[in-house]
């Protein structure tokens, strides 16, 4: 079973899934859009993000132990490099933040990322 979820043909069962996670992370980026705004920490945002995944019924690949990363976001504010975990840092107006996330559903890894400019109010 394991190797068919890396390789080979997906059964509608997984592709289902994979569809289904998709929709899952599309909801959480558009609820990260809805929420953040300057003042608010890195943080603030996995926090955030954390309990939106729980919400959903899926869960943080990056906070497994076979990934270990300290957050369950990635996130690259500025000029910082990709795939940063969150910190103390308080987003201002302007700053250019990208966002990158990992989330399991049925077994099934969804994987994206986008980019906004920080504003006042979410």
């Amino acid at each position: 079973m394991q190797d068919s979820l890396i390789t080979g043909r997906k059964t509608p069962e997984q592709i289902q899934a994979m569809r289904d996670g998709g929709k899952k992370l599309a909801q959480i980026f558009q609820d990260i859009r809805n929420y953040i705004h300057a003042g608010m920490s890195e943080k603030d945002v996995d926090a955030f993000v954390d309990s939106k995944i729980k919400e959903y019924g899926a869960s943080a690949t990056y906070k497994t132990d076979e990934v270990n990363f300290p957050g369950v976001i990635c996130i690259s504010t500025n000029d910082e490099i990709v795939h940063s975990p969150a910190s103390d840092y308080v987003f201002q107006k302007g700053d250019v933040v990208s966002f990158d996330l990992v989330i399991t559903y049925k077994d099934m890894k969804t994987d994206s990322a986008f980019t906004m400019v920080v504003d006042d109010v979410p």
